[in-house]
Order: C-alpha cells, then structure tokens, then sequence
C-alpha cells in the first residue's frame, strides 16, 4: 500500500484542506502516514501570511528535500500560489499543487510516483465541502463555508493564493454538517478568510445569518457553531440580523473581529474600510446583546508609517475594550503586497513594540478571565492535552476550561465551576 505523509502549517482553513487531501488519497486505497520516513509520498501544506511562518515552512522544506528527495515532494497549500517562481527556483524538482486544487490531489500523487513533476497552480473555484475527510479530533469538524474574500487589504498576501470570493453550497454545508453529526462531532467550525462576507458575491449582501438560521433549524440536537473570524466591515451592515440569530443555544457567543490597528489613519492605508468608532459601536452593539461573550481579535504592529501615537492608539484600544485574546503580529512585508512599497519601520523598534503590546494584552486576559471565577454551567469536552493529561471545556462563550483531575471524555458533556484563571483559560472542577 501506498505510504503518504502530510504535514500543515497556517490556519483552521489550511487544516481542514489537509483532512480533505487525507480523505481523498485514503478512499483512493493510499494510507496516510505520522513519520516523513516510512511515506512514499510527502506533501507539505503551506502557510505564507507571515514572514516567520514563511521562513519556517522554507526551512522545513530544505529539510524535507534534502533527506527525502525533492521528487518525492508536493508543495501544497498558499505558497505555490503566492510565491511561485521562488519556490520553482529553490525545488525545481518538487511537485506543486495549490489551495485551489486541493481536489485534484489523487491524480498529483500518482503522477509524482509516475517519476513526473506536476503543477496545480493559479486561480479556480474549488467546492471545499461534501468531500472525505480524514480528522484528528472527531468532536470538531471544521467547516469550510466560502474561500477568497471582497476586501483589499494591503498588508495580506492570502488574498493572492485564495483569490475572489467563492461561497460555496448552503445545502452542501448543511449536509456535512449533518453527516459529521451523525458520526459524532459536536461542535462546527464554519471558517473561511472572512466569514462574514459569505454569498456576498452572489447577492450583494452576506447570508452568513441566513445560513446559521438554516443550520439551527435543519441540524437538531445538542452540538455548538463556531463562527470563524469576520472583517468588521461585513459584519457592520448585518449586525441585528447576525446578534439575532446568534442567540440560538447551538451557537458559540463568540467573535472573532481582527481590527488589525487602534489608529484611523493607519487603517486607511491597510483599506480596512472601517473606522476605530465603528469598530467600538460594533463591539457595543455585541456586548449589550451578549454581556458574558468572548471577543477575539488580531493587531499589526510596527505597520509602515505607524507613528509612537498610532501605536499608543492601539494600546488605547486594547486597554478599553478588553478582548479575550489577541493575535498580536508584527508587520511582515511580503513583496507582492502593496504595502511592502511603503517605508518600513526598523526591526528594533518592531520588536519593542511588539513585546509592549504583549505584555498589555497578557495583563488584560488576565483581568476579563478573573471575572468567570464562579461561573458554574454545562460545557462540551473537545480537547485532550497529552502533554498535561489535561482536557479542555468550552461553555457557551467558548471560553477555554483546563479539567485536570477529572475522569472525562472527549464530547461529554459536563458541569464545571470556574475556580481559578490564568491570561489563557479558566480552571474548572467538574460538578
């Protein structure tokens, strides 16, 4: 039998797209494999947002080739998308097949053995629902819901890999969902590069609300929806519509909101398309609806131009809103973006304000968390941490709870009390 070995870098997107590769090359009689080693075949799911990412994935790769052999190698993912030639110049001999083509991987797997180099590159629609999957957590099932987005970011090079948006199937969805159901998973993560802008594309106006309604009403049981991360600006004209369909007990009370900066005037040069104030009203909007709600977000700093005050404004807007969690990245300057053009800021001063951030936002988890101790409620069990033979619990808002000295299961559903926190999760006891 066929031995294959894959390997993911980068979001939930890019894992789910590794399930479907597993999935598909299994049901074609190949076996998916855990060691670079034993496999025939390796291919290597790439992730391109960041420069330290990037920088890894390259490392992994010389690594890969060098003891493996480059024909024997298939560079998935964004990278072959987005960095084409280097990658070609770099391992002329590996074979290529991008995020776009993800279906087509059983027929790039048998050309490689074949001894022929193959490409799957540049743009097309790919339907990433209704497909095998081949899944490390069976209580998870992410859910890919669109690809692409309707925005312009310049500071992203995703857009260049994904391409337009492309919402795909509601009844496609819906399926996957129920059939993932009736194997067992109990929560479902509905992901893309901007949730929020799902059908836009087809009717001017999202039906991510639309969507979660018919999910609701169609899916029945006890089981969570995670809505994945969403640009602010798309989230704005749907608001009520979204608030009100999300107080369904089958939905997490959970958003994930990347504002990218606290300063208007660095996010007119990002094109964000939204301002600091809407940002607020929006963050209000959900509050005042969801008082015990998590709240996520991403912020760049060090962006080109950002002055002292526009980093201050950031800091400013981590301190008053107060989120759960923040992705706190420094500004990586992708050539083929249109910020890279920009005058960029020195590493040091990078770095500096990319430890300052850090620091502030540990300090601000750590006071939002403190405030669930004595929190009592039913939670769904969706994580093992082999490391610490602990278990991870999320209740309605998805707030993570460590359960360290307590005979659980994965997809049981448990009462916990909230009896102590770190920046990072809450400590429950099982009761």
């Amino acid at each position: 039998m066929l031995q294959i070995y894959i390997e993911t870098y980068g979001c939930a997107n890019n894992k789910a797209e590794s399930e479907i590769m597993a999935g598909l090359l299994e049901r074609a009689g190949m076996k998916v494999v855990s060691v670079p080693k034993e496999a025939d075949i390796l291919i290597v799911n790439t992730c391109d947002v960041k420069l330290t990412t990037r920088n890894k994935v390259l490392h992994r790769l010389r690594t890969l080739a060098s003891l493996h052999g480059e024909e024997r190698l298939i560079i998935a993912g964004c990278m072959p998308e987005i960095e084409y030639y280097y990658l070609k110049s770099l391992f002329p001999k590996a074979s290529l097949l991008s995020t776009n083509y993800v279906d087509e991987i059983v027929k790039a797997v048998s050309k490689v053995l074949e001894g022929k180099r193959v490409e799957y590159v540049g743009y097309r629609r790919c339907e990433k629902v209704g497909l095998p999957r081949v899944v490390s957590n069976e209580i998870v099932r992410i859910v890919p819901i669109c690809s692409g987005c309707n925005s312009a970011c310049t500071f992203c090079a995703t857009k260049l890999a994904k391409g337009p948006l492309y919402s795909f199937d509601e009844e496609k969805i819906i399926g996957e969902i129920l059939l993932a159901k009736e194997s067992g998973a109990k929560e479902f993560w509905l992901t893309g590069q901007d949730v929020a802008c799902y059908g836009i594309e087809r009717e001017g106006r999202s039906r991510l609300p639309q969507l979660l309604e018919n999910i609701t009403k169609r899916v029945r049981g006890r089981y969570y929806i995670r809505v994945g991360m969403m640009n602010p600006k798309n989230v704005l004209p749907i608001v009520d519509e979204l608030l009100q369909v999300m107080e369904h007990e089958n939905v997490f009370k959970f958003f994930h909101l990347p504002v990218q900066s606290g300063s208007d005037e660095i996010l007119k040069k990002m094109r964000r398309d939204y301002s600091v104030g809407d940002f607020v009203t929006l963050v209000q909007r959900i509050r005042n609806r969801f008082p015990l709600s998590s709240l996520w977000t991403d912020i760049i700093v060090a962006f080109p131009t950002e002055s002292e005050k526009d980093f201050g404004l950031s800091c400013k807007l981590v301190d008053e809103v107060g989120f759960d969690y923040v992705n706190v990245s420094r500004f990586s300057p992708h050539k083929a973006t249109a910020a890279s053009s920009l005058p960029q800021l020195p590493t040091s001063v990078a770095k500096a304000r990319s430890r300052c951030l850090s620091l502030l936002v540990r300090r601000t988890c750590e006071r939002i968390n403190r405030k669930w101790i004595g929190w009592e409620g039913e939670t769904i069990v969706d994580e093992y941490i082999s490391k610490k033979r602990s278990y991870i619990a999320r209740n309605f808002a998805y707030k993570p709870i460590v359960i360290d000295d307590a005979e659980v299961s994965l997809g049981e559903w448990i009462d916990v009390r909230v009896v102590a926190s770190t920046h990072s999760c809450l400590i429950g006891k099982v009761i």
